[in-house]
């Protein structure tokens, strides 16, 4: 995973650092988010937020939402480590439901 000197910051307070969207992936727990990144970096768009125990065997390219990522052109990852199982489920509730990315069916009250 190639960091890209880029973070995005959601509630003002969760900072994701950005990455490409190629694997390997880190061995760490926490949540993540998928969207696209423009041409000259200057512009995100969030498609989907989700939680892993450990992102290096959560892979995108068997990821059950795997078609909207290709359909979104989906090229860029970021990432928050959060090791406490409880915190990334409350994280990830509270992301979904103000975010409303369109590739999250589940907890995603408008899908």
């Amino acid at each position: 995973m190639q960091k890209l000197n880029l973070t995005i910051t959601y509630l003002n307070k969760y900072k994701f650092n950005l990455y490409t969207y190629e694997a390997p992936y880190y061995e760490k727990s926490g949540i993540y988010i998928v969207g696209v990144l423009n041409n000259d970096k200057s512009k995100f768009s969030l498609k989907y937020i989700g939680k892993t125990d450990d992102l290096s065997n959560r892979g995108m390219d068997n990821h059950n939402n795997i078609k909207c990522f290709k359909d979104n052109n989906c090229n860029c990852l970021g990432f928050l480590e959060i090791n406490s199982s409880k915190d990334r489920t409350e994280i990830e509730e509270e992301l979904i439901k103000t975010q409303k990315p369109n590739c999250n069916i589940l907890l995603n009250p408008n899908k």
